[in-house]
């Protein structure tokens, strides 16, 4: 059975799409099929997350963060806490404080994708 779905595009998007079609010589509906078939496996849903991720710094109003993707890596000296390696599972939430104030700037820089959560 056929389902029919609507979605509202501002113009960038409508031309990105209108883009993605070409290139794969397809319909619009075409290539949203092969999005959706893409991002239904792992490694093609990881690499939209990767590229589609806001580039931007972390809202600095923001107090509270999900780890999007397991991360690892070497972290300067915070607070009180030496510098080192340092790793935070994917669904850990960190949340800002006066003890390490930079520490969510610092893993933004580094790579780590973190999701913002509400207050």
């Amino acid at each position: 059975m056929a389902t029919t779905l609507s979605v509202r595009l501002d113009d960038a998007d409508e031309r990105d799409l209108r883009s993605i079609a070409a290139r794969l010589n397809a319909s619009a509906s075409d290539a949203v099929r092969r999005l959706i078939r893409a991002a239904a496996q792992p490694e093609g849903l990881e690499v939209i997350k990767r590229l589609s991720w806001p580039a931007g710094p972390p809202d600095p109003q923001v107090k509270r963060f999900r780890v999007a993707r397991s991360w690892r890596g070497f972290l300067p000296q915070m607070g009180n806490t030496p510098a080192g390696e340092a790793a935070f599972r994917a669904g850990t939430v960190l949340q800002r404080s006066d003890t390490m104030p930079d520490l969510i700037s610092t893993l933004h820089a580094r790579g780590a994708l973190l999701e913002p959560l509400p207050d």
